[in-house]
């Protein structure tokens, strides 16, 4: 613009020589106006790229909360606040290593200091007036949107340690991957310097790059490879394989999995599209992320139902949301590149590859109570793989339009067919070594020292009440049983008069034998129903409650009180027909009841509720 300025006043120089001088100042207020409104539109252009990044990284922040809901209602009840608490942590942790040496190693390359292994520049974020302008190597927003990168990629392993991990152990793990592993790996990927990357400017890998535009390796494998890692460190929790029924490690609330699935599926939507970086000049690509990750989250979803149904006789709503989650993994690498019917494909594979690894994890009995390792690893290594065979060419030519070559998946041929998937596969293996080789030391070291687990005893008790001030949930163990009878009734839409409920007598087994507790229901017919509860306790077998309910109703829920001493426990037990067993697990101390010992003694067996197996 500034050459055609000059040229311009040239131009007016020479009219003024033939008396056309005013015909040249026009020409130079035009050249001048011309210039402001290009400053103007470059000015516009990169607010709207701020604000596009500054949006999309809110959105993704709040996929922690999505993994945080995901994980708790994945974990035993009795660990929920400690879940929770380490996902608010997580964030406070990787933001300060983010600020102080996570961005200098991810990003921090310039011309003269171009390390293709890491970034030596920006330390602490100095100098700031180096993040004054936007630009797509280094502006704050970046700054902001690759955090919340990060810090996703920390919160993967959490899932896997659940429960039985310390604290401490929990947060070297997030300094390691959070404000290490990850600013590495996305150096090497991300980084106009990075040796992995398909947007390297020169020297690529096999002369084509690893093409990675939203982390199925940057932050899935990173996240998935450490936690595996920490799963097979810590070991299973207390009695997950042992000769015990195994139901009471069995997810404790499927519907803060949903919501958290849910919340996690839009987060995927702004991690994926905003990772163009720019939409003022990349809007059509941003665009193609979201409807492919659409398609992607669809296909791995269904997938899924399918596969329950043939697999367990059943459809597994568990298995539908890592089936949709597990689609969302494998597109970020190339929900830019691939035409809409890859983006299905890549979908139906990823939840299959994570159907087979946590069948693989669970034979050998890696505990893993979320399934990161399968999710992240498995569908992350799938999406980047299946990447070599699907980036469509015409695509990626778009994207790197200075590039004198664009090698694209093994499907499409192009140029150099087949280098693009050779360097997806040596992406994966590096970032597979690297985490290894980063958080295998740390915690090793704390596991030989014995700071890396919780003791038998505190992984019973719960994390919550042995470390975290009680537990998340609290329920009233106060309550009589009339009050309790008074409370459901009270909570029941009423269609017909009712009889009052009929307080329940406590009883003591401290005699041994089997002693009845008869309770009169009402049902919502005004008819009465009789529900008969018997105990019966061995030291070894532990607790047993035994209902026998006449004339309709399914679902009873009971109360079991038990006191010895220094403990006590207020127990649900749900049985699911009209004559069914409820029994408690001998892994729980506080139901390991023996009744010939007069110190033993259950308090009482109250009926909670009754839930009619006809319609109301």
């Amino acid at each position: 613009m500034a050459e055609a300025c000059e040229v311009s006043a040239d131009a007016a120089a020479a009219l003024a020589t033939a008396g056309l001088s005013f015909v040249g100042d026009q020409l130079r207020d035009a050249c001048a106006s011309t210039a402001a409104v290009a400053a103007g539109v470059a000015q516009l252009s990169d607010a709207l790229n701020t604000a596009f990044l500054l949006f999309a990284g809110t959105l993704i922040f709040q996929m922690e909360l999505g993994f945080a809901l995901l994980v708790t209602g994945a974990v035993r009840h009795k660990s929920a606040a400690s879940v929770m608490l380490l996902h608010i942590v997580t964030p406070c942790v990787v933001g300060l290593c983010y600020y102080m040496f996570g961005f200098a190693l991810g990003f921090g390359s310039v011309s003269d200091n171009n390390n293709p292994v890491v970034g030596s520049t920006f330390w602490v974020l100095t100098p700031l007036a180096a993040f004054d302008t936007f630009t797509s190597s280094h502006s704050l927003v970046l700054v902001w949107f690759q955090f919340t990168f990060a810090s996703v990629c920390a919160t993967i392993l959490l899932g896997a340690v659940s429960e039985r991990a310390t604290l401490l152990a929990s947060m070297v793990s997030i300094v390691i991957v959070g404000g290490l592993a990850f600013p590495v790996v996305s150096h090497w990927m991300w980084s106009e310097y990075g040796w992995l990357g398909y947007g390297k400017l020169t020297g690529r890998l096999f002369g084509s790059g690893a093409f990675d535009l939203a982390g199925s390796g940057v932050v899935h494998v990173t996240g998935g490879t450490s936690a595996l890692v920490g799963a097979i460190l810590v070991g299973p929790r207390t009695g997950r394989y042992g000769d015990s029924s195994q139901d009471s490690f069995t997810p404790h609330n499927v519907t803060l999995i949903c919501q958290g699935t849910f919340m996690l599926w839009a987060g995927f939507a702004a991690f994926n599209s905003a990772s163009v970086l720019t939409i003022t000049d990349n809007f059509v690509a941003a665009g193609r992320c979201l409807v492919n990750t659409l398609l992607a989250g669809c296909a791995g979803g269904l997938t899924m139902l399918l596969v329950s149904r043939l697999t367990s006789s059943h459809y597994s709503v568990l298995d539908v949301m890592n089936g949709v989650l597990a689609g969302l993994v494998g597109i970020c690498s190339s929900c830019s590149v691939v035409l809409p019917y890859s983006a299905l494909l890549t979908g139906t594979l990823c939840s299959l590859i994570f159907s087979g690894c946590e069948k693989a994890t669970a034979r050998l009995k890696i505990d893993d109570p979320v399934g990161a390792a399968p999710l992240h690893l498995g569908a992350g290594v799938g999406g980047m793989v299946i990447t070599g065979f699907t980036a469509y060419p015409p695509f990626l030519r778009d994207a790197f339009p200075g590039r004198d070559s664009h090698p694209g998946g093994l499907f499409y041929g192009g140029d150099s067919p087949g280098r693009l998937l050779g360097a997806q596969l040596v992406a994966v293996v590096s970032i597979i070594a690297v985490v290894v080789l980063l958080i295998v030391p740390p915690l090793f070291g704390l596991k030989l020292i014995g700071l890396l687990i919780y003791t038998d005893e505190e992984q019973l008790m719960g994390a919550d009440e042995a470390f975290h001030g009680g537990a998340a949930y609290n329920f009233n163990t106060e309550e009589t049983s009339a009050d309790m009878l008074t409370t459901w009734q009270a909570a029941t839409p009423q269609m017909s008069p009712r009889a009052p409920a009929v307080p329940q007598p406590a009883w003591n087994s401290s005699g041994g034998g089997t002693p009845a507790l008869p309770v009169k229901v009402d049902d919502r017919d005004g008819k009465k129903l009789d529900v008969s509860a018997s105990f019966r306790s061995t030291k070894e077998s532990g607790g047993t409650v035994e209902t026998d309910v006449a004339d309709g109703p399914r679902f009873a829920s009971f109360i079991v009180t038990t006191d010895s001493g220094h403990r006590s426990a207020t127990r649900r037990q749900h049985v699911g027909s009209a004559s069914a067993t409820a029994r408690s697990t001998s892994q729980d101390p506080a139901l390991d009841i023996d009744a010939d010992d007069p110190n033993e003694s259950v308090d009482a067996i109250v009926p909670v509720s009754v839930v009619m197996n006809h319609s109301f």
